[in-house]
This record gives C-alpha cells, sequence and structure tokens, in this order.
C-alpha cells in the first residue's frame, strides 16, 4: 500500500496547524488509502471471478447436451434440429447462429461425453442458467412430438449431474413427459375429439387450416413471450404450449399430413 495520500495530508496537517494535526491528517490519509487498496482487491477479485464464470459457455454447452439428447433414441430427427435452431436465432442471431449449428452437426456425429460439461457448468454457472439450459433440452426432445422413455432416462441423467433439484426436474418433467398408459389421467387416445378442440378445429378441418391454427396459438402461448413474467404464469404458458405442440402433431398424423 502507498503513502502519498498519508503524506501529502500529515504536510498539510503540519502546515496549518503544527505536529498534532499533522499525526491526525496523516492517520486520516491511511484509511483513505486503506480504503482504496481494498475496494481495488475487492473489485480484482471480482473480475477474477466473473472471468472463471466466463470460461463456460452457456452456447457450447447447451450444443454437447443437445447433441447427446437428439442422439438417445438412435436418430436425430429436423425437427429436433429445427427447434434447436429456433432457439438459437432467438438468443444469438442468424450470423451466430450460423457458427453455433455447425458446431451442433459435428456433435451430433462424433458426441462428445457429457459428464466433463455438466460437471463445468454446476460448479461454474448459476443454478437459473442451468436449470434453463435443461429447459432447453425437454424442448428439444419434445421436438418430434413427445418425450420418449430413452429421452428422459438421458434427462434424468443429465438433470443430476448439472445439480437441478428434484422438484424442479420433475416440474418439467409433469409439463413435457406424458404417459401413453390409460390409466393416466392425461392420457388421451390419438383419434379423439381433444386435439381438435386444443388447435379450435373440427375433424374436417383443411392440412392449411390446422396449421394457422396452430401457429396462432404457438405464438400466442409460446415461453418466451412470458419471460419476465412470475414462475407461475410461465408454467401455465408452457404447459398450454405444450398441450398445443402436442395436439398439432398427434392431428398431423392421424390425417396423414406427415
Amino acid at each position: 500500500m502507498k503513502l502519498e495520500i498519508a503524506i501529502v495530508l500529515g504536510f498539510i496537517g503540519f502546515a496549518g496547524g503544527g505536529p498534532i494535526a499533522a499525526v491526525i491528517c496523516f492517520l486520516i490519509g491511511l484509511g483513505i488509502e486503506y480504503l482504496q487498496h481494498s475496494t481495488k482487491g475487492m473489485d480484482q477479485g471480482s473480475s477474477q471471478r466473473n472471468q472463471r464464470h466466463s470460461n463456460v459457455d452457456f452456447s457450447q454447452t447447451l450444443l454437447v447436451l443437445a447433441a447427446h439428447i437428439m442422439n438417445a433414441d438412435g436418430i436425430a430427427r429436423k425437427s429436433e434440429l429445427s427447434t434447436v435452431k429456433q432457439l438459437l436465432l432467438r438468443t444469438y442471431g442468424e450470423e451466430k447462429t450460423v457458427e453455433l449449428l455447425l458446431k451442433l452437426r459435428t456433435y451430433i456425429k462424433n458426441p462428445v461425453p457429457i459428464f466433463s460439461s455438466c460437471r463445468n457448468a454446476r460448479s461454474q454457472m448459476a443454478y437459473s442458467q442451468r436449470f434453463d439450459m435443461l429447459r432447453v433440452l425437454f424442448r428439444v426432445a419434445m421436438a418430434d412430438g413427445e418425450v420418449n422413455a430413452i429421452e428422459l432416462q438421458e434427462l434424468v441423467l443429465i438433470s443430476s449431474h448439472l445439480g437441478i433439484q428434484s422438484a424442479d426436474f420433475y416440474r418439467l418433467r409433469t409439463m413435457y413427459y406424458k404417459s401413453t398408459g390409460k390409466g393416466n389421467q392425461n392420457y388421451r387416445p390419438s383419434n379423439s375429439s381433444y386435439h381438435y378442440t386444443t388447435l379450435g378445429i373440427n375433424k374436417k378441418a383443411t392440412e392449411q387450416e390446422a396449421k394457422r391454427a396452430f401457429r396462432k396459438l404457438a405464438l400466442q402461448y409460446h415461453p418466451d413471450k412470458y419471460s419476465g413474467k412470475s414462475s407461475n404464469e410461465q408454467d401455465k404458458a408452457e404447459e398450454q404450449f405444450i398441450n398445443i405442440k402436442r395436439a398439432y402433431d398427434t392431428v398431423k398424423k392421424e390425417r396423414g399430413w406427415e
């Protein structure tokens, strides 16, 4: 710690009030310099912590884990790739998204072990970031209309390694994963009118009418529109969005539109 301020104040004190004033001013100067030194140390520490946190790239970790989920059932589907693309576009813009999609395709062809990525994310990312990442992975798994048992198993594994609390994981699981067993209260047969009602169309609707209805509702309840809202509002919107997508995918399969 330097003593310039203390010495200068000491001379000023001596000139203005003699030896006693010099000592008092010198001590005041020491206090000022100590505070400046402490603040500087705190700023440096904060900068180092931020630098450590920035070493883990959210997008890089997300791509590794998304590729893992896409490969879980042995087939990386176009719908899953499209979902990731749309998420990246909204977050990073077109130019950066092109670069990230190239990386994603590399990870799909040459999978990267997920454990080190999860471990680094857990130690250096905020909990909210890790939870958002898991939410995105559920969306990717849901891209083809449902989260299957194999994908769910991998999501459980990733959630555990990311350090996601059980209650938060099951909240996402409840929204995205629906058992097809008839004993489940969420079960709906694929040919039921439930899906048409969800979309607000009748069973005679054309493919274009169904597509327009889906797009309108998906835009209305898209989770991104509810960022900044309360957790309860976000969860309700996301659940509605999932139900709309599931209904549309079921209708498309039933009518042979895909």
